[in-house]
């Protein structure tokens, strides 16, 4: 059986404003009090635009799509080991 991967769906948002959004270009947000998302990264921050808008892009947790990092399960630790060591074998 394959690993278990979550991914992450992106939702941006232009947000009309002359300043910035958010204190930092990116922002993660590790606890669900603040929402079910996992970080905010606005693109202002990084290139100093002088406009009277900014976008912001949040990046929230699924099981669907694109796999970009494992669940750290006890159960893909287990599976992981077992591939770690096939794959040593088979160096040999």
């Amino acid at each position: 059986p394959p690993l278990k991967y979550r991914s992450i769906r992106f939702v941006r948002e232009v947000v009309q404003t002359v300043g910035v959004a958010q204190p930092g270009a990116v922002v993660n947000y590790p606890q669900l009090r603040y929402g079910n998302f996992t970080r905010r990264v606005e693109y202002k921050h990084f290139y100093r635009q002088d406009s009277n808008a900014t976008v912001v892009v949040t990046e929230f947790s699924t099981d669907e799509g694109e796999p970009y990092y494992p669940i750290p399960s006890q159960q893909n630790k287990d599976l992981y080991k077992q591939y770690r060591a096939l794959a040593q074998r088979t160096e040999e």
